[in-house]
Parts: structure tokens; sequence; C-alpha cells
């Protein structure tokens, strides 16, 4: 409640609303983060708003969780640490990054085909842009609250491949209704 009411402080032309029913949502989007990175973070978005309107709460977890992670490498910096890598392994060795995103572009675009590129210019350009879309997927998948955040696929005929007891695909209301079971009981209903 303390966190809506410093958004109707600073809105001061916001409409009406039940804040229980505003407070009981948000928390089952932003209860799992610490309210003082929430809360910084919220006043963070309302000190840059030039139209005074509410913020999303889903502006407000990307922000908070933000705030709480190392900074993310840009795309330039990405790109400088393979570069050093190339020049410390070369094409033959094992590149070692601290960002899993470096990583995961590294791997899509292929450690040989880096090192041994004609025209490294043409390379660059496809890591930039590859690691701008991967790295905003890692951003949003991290702000996610962990229960809804993707799974790796498992394995066909592992028993977690969304096959149901009937052997056909788990029903669209089977996975709402897992998805809300960690609901407060309010907002489960509602929804």
């Amino acid at each position: 409640m303390r966190l809506l009411a410093v958004i109707r402080a600073t809105i001061p032309n916001m409409p009406a609303f039940d804040p229980r029913q505003t407070a009981t949502a948000w928390h089952a989007i932003l209860g799992d983060l610490p309210f003082p990175v929430v809360l910084e973070a919220t006043q963070a978005i309302l000190a840059l708003q030039e139209i005074p309107t509410c913020p999303a709460v889903g502006k407000i977890r990307r922000e908070a969780v933000a705030r709480m992670g190392p900074p993310r490498p840009t795309a330039a910096e990405a790109w400088a640490s393979v570069e050093r890598e190339i020049r410390r392994v070369g094409s033959y060795g094992r590149p070692t990054f601290e960002d899993p995103v470096t990583a995961r572009v590294v791997h899509a675009i292929g450690w040989t085909t880096l090192c041994a590129s004609e025209d490294i210019g043409v390379e660059r350009g496809h890591f930039l842009r590859l690691y701008q879309e991967l790295a905003q997927e890692a951003a949003c998948e991290a702000a996610l609250p962990e229960p809804l955040r993707r799974r790796p696929l498992p394995a066909p005929g592992t028993g977690g491949d969304g096959v149901g007891r009937t052997g056909g695909p788990k029903r669209l209301a089977d996975s709402l209704a897992d998805a809300l079971a960690g609901l407060p009981a309010d907002t489960a209903s509602s929804a």
C-alpha cells in the first residue's frame, strides 16, 4: 500500500481505484522482490516521466530487477571481449566469457567462423545485432517472477514434455491452473 501511496501522491489527477485490489495484484507480481528496491525503481520511473501516469507494474518490475543484478555489458563491450578471446586463445582454444549472452551469441555464430573470418566487420555486425536481441530477451526473462519463467524443453518422453496422463497435450486450463496456484486467493479467483 505504501508503494501505491507514493504513486498516488505524485499523480494528482489519477483516477480513483480500489487500493486493496491493486495492492493484491501488484503483490502477486512484485512480492518476491525486496521492497526498498521496488520503491527505488518506482521513484526513478516517476522522476523521469514527462506525463504523470501510473507506471505499469511490469515496468516497475523490470527496473527493480535491473537494479538488483550486475549491469550487463553493452553490445560493443561484449564484442570487445570476443576480440580479446580471439587474440588470447585463437581458433583452436576454448574461449571463456563471463556474460552468458556473449557466450550464447558466440556459440550461435560459431567460434571458428569468428576466428577465421576474412571480413570481421560483417561478423561484428551479426554479433552486435544478435547480442542486442538476446540481451533484451534475457532481461525480459530475468524480470519475470520465477514461476512464470520459461523452462528449458526437456527431452521427449521424460515426463516433463507437456503430455498429460491421457497421453495428449496438457490442456490450457490445466496450465493456467498451475500458473495461478501460487497467487493469493483473492487474485486467483478474479483471474
